[in-house]
């Protein structure tokens, strides 16, 4: 297990960027808590309207509070005929979680407390979105099936009338409730990707629509809110599969996710997972069919994916809220492209309460400061003025690029060797590797893709790339070099190395013994190297032709003078020949920014260097 390392590029796990007082999440035990209260308390006892006052309040309401709460979410819940007007004109097309978005920053312009910017103006700002989300949802789904939208009974409860304007009918008390229930357990999870795109916007001084606006848009994604729906569909794929097995054992295969399995904080299984399953097997009683076939499919569907992830990755995986949600909607009768919308119009109150605690800090000394996370540049570098501009005219793609190397060999190549001079290659990071590395970053049936060739014949740059977790800090991205090598070879700047927080030895190529290993991470899995990393040291590639007209010798060591504004003279340099080489010279890009090269320039050889004659400061 890879621990205490510095991450980038991994979704900010393990990184407190702000103060709550809103959740508790304990993963490792696997239990939540809202404003102190222990999720199951308040869904076993709680309903959403209570919750919407403990998260927008901070403490749970008492008989006139909710009552006065109730009636305020009552009053809310109507739209505007423009929306309405305007829902009935929208392609059939547009996806449900689009129209919730779009219509929410619409009725901004509907309130006239947006502009007050004030934190109790906020809250009961907060109330009408969450009176008219639900609105929205259940329109549009029957606008869609060229049904009319069927207004809100204000004698119902919250969740009650939503499966009325969904359905045209009043739900029964079991039915209203399982739902109530699934708005308590939807309605607020910490710092997940939407509740912080919700902070972040909120931080710039943004309303509270604008800041719930961009957090619909944050679940809209399939690795976010959007998983709900991809549980319902691996479970009718799974229909067609010869059984349930045979399926997790393809997706596996494939490399693909278990949608509903696993969970970026909890390491046991998800509390409201728990409570969901139960639900769910209470509802199958009451209306069996596909909601049971899918219930049990889905026990099964836990199982297989369970002893499969040991098999493959040797520790366990567990069932997160989505899984189990697919069998309860369901059994509600709830359409599958609603699912979405649906965790959208609980998870609202969680929403409005961050965007409140991020404007309106509890603590008068705490003053609201915008998020501006940094990152480190790993892209092209070419010195302290930047690039040269090259105007559009004149620049080449790959194919021309080939096809003047080409041409430099064939014709040019000769003259350069009368003078000695030897064409220079900056070798950025790069990692070669074995066959049986790969297969555990990349999975069993990848192959290496080309990108583009190198100068060397049979070798490529390669699409894959790896992550380098060092001591201090990690390196993202790097590209690996194909083809397969004997052994995994990591080479690094030493600029890297300090970033990375090792120290390896300059060696050629193949000299590994006795340096550094480290851990890569591909997008399959995670491996530690024993040894591997090193500086490469500086050589040139050249056939025995090229070898011949220069008057060099394999393995000779030698020196190279290089012309420009940072003249100077690099010694150590090994003579590299085989058959299969171009003539090149290989630097890392230290070395190359040190001495303002490019891929390109040309260097003189020096092949009667004399070290004890030499002196800089002639």
């Amino acid at each position: 297990m890879i621990e205490e390392h510095s991450h980038k590029s991994t979704g900010l796990r393990g990184v407190e960027v702000a103060d709550t007082n809103i959740c508790l999440i304990d993963g490792e035990r696997g239990d939540l808590f809202i404003r102190g209260y222990d999720i199951n308390d308040l869904a076993n006892n709680s309903t959403y309207e209570e919750v919407v006052y403990l998260l927008l309040y901070g403490k749970l309401p008492s008989k006139s509070q909710l009552k006065k709460l109730t009636s305020l979410i009552r009053k809310y819940q109507e739209l505007p005929e423009v929306l309405i007007e305007q829902l009935h004109k929208t392609s059939r097309n547009t996806p449900p979680m689009s129209v919730l978005q779009s219509s929410l920053a619409l009725l901004a312009g509907y309130d006239t407390e947006v502009q007050k910017q004030t934190k109790e103006a906020d809250q009961d700002i907060a109330l009408r979105i969450i009176a008219r989300l639900p609105i929205i949802v259940a329109s549009w789904e029957r606008i869609q099936n060229d049904k009319e939208p069927i207004a809100p009974n204000k004698n119902l409860s919250h969740a009650a009338n939503f499966l009325y304007m969904l359905h045209g009918i009043e739900p029964s008390k079991e039915a209203e409730r399982a739902f109530d229930i699934s708005l308590i357990l939807h309605s607020e999870h910490s710092f997940n990707a939407s509740t912080f795109t919700a902070r972040v916007i909120a931080s710039t001084g943004a309303d509270l629509y604008a800041s719930i606006s961009g957090a619909i848009g944050s679940l809209s994604g399939k690795y976010h809110g959007g998983a709900n729906y991809l549980v319902y569909k691996s479970l009718l794929d799974i229909k067609n599969a010869p059984d349930v097995k045979t399926w997790v054992k393809e997706q596996f295969k494939k490399g693909k996710r278990i949608m509903g399995m696993g969970h970026a904080v909890y390491r046991t299984m998800d509390p409201r997972a728990k409570i969901l399953k139960k639900m769910a097997l209470t509802l199958i009683k009451e209306s069996p069919g596909q909601g049971k076939w899918m219930f049990h499919t889905t026990n099964e569907m836990v199982k297989h994916t369970q002893d499969e992830f040991r098999k493959t990755k040797g520790r366990e995986i567990y069932p997160n809220v989505d899984l189990y949600g697919a069998s309860v909607y369901t059994c509600l009768n709830i359409p599958v492209d609603i699912f979405t919308p649906i965790f959208t119009s609980s998870r609202v109150a969680g929403w409005a309460a961050h965007v409140i605690e991020e404007k309106y800090p509890d603590t008068p000394s705490t003053k609201p400061v915008i998020y501006r996370p940094s990152a480190d540049y790993v892209g092209r570098y070419c010195g302290p003025h930047g690039c040269t501009y090259t105007p559009i005219a004149e620049r080449t793609n790959n194919l021309d690029n080939q096809k003047l190397i080409t041409r430099f060999i064939s014709e040019e190549l000769p003259k350069v060797l009368k003078n000695n001079l030897i064409p220079v290659s900056l070798s950025a990071r790069h990692i070669h590797l074995q066959k049986e590395h790969f297969v555990k970053l990349f999975g069993k049936d990848r192959e290496l893709t080309s990108l583009h060739p190198l100068t060397q014949k049979t070798e490529f740059a390669c699409n894959e790339t790896v992550d380098l977790v060092g001591p201090k800090r990690a390196i993202y991205g790097v590209r690996i070099l194909g083809p397969f090598r004997k052994q995994t070879q990591v080479e690094i700047s030493r600029s890297d190395g300090y970033v990375l927080g090792i120290n390896p030895p300059t060696r050629q190529s193949g000299d590994l013994e006795g340096t550094p290993g480290i851990h890569l991470i591909g997008p399959n899995g995670a491996i530690k190297i024993k040894k591997g990393v090193i500086f490469a040291a500086r050589h040139i590639h050249m056939s025995p032709a090229d070898a011949q007209n220069l008057g060099v010798t394999d393995k000779q060591i030698l020196a190279v003078r290089f012309p420009g504004t940072r003249a100077g003279i690099l010694d150590e340099v090994m003579v590299r020949i085989k058959p299969k080489y171009s003539l090149e010279l290989h630097l890392d890009l230290d070395e190359g920014n040190a001495l303002a090269l490019n891929d390109g320039d040309l260097a003189h050889l020096i092949v009667d260097f004399d070290k004890k004659s030499f002196s800089p400061f002639r």
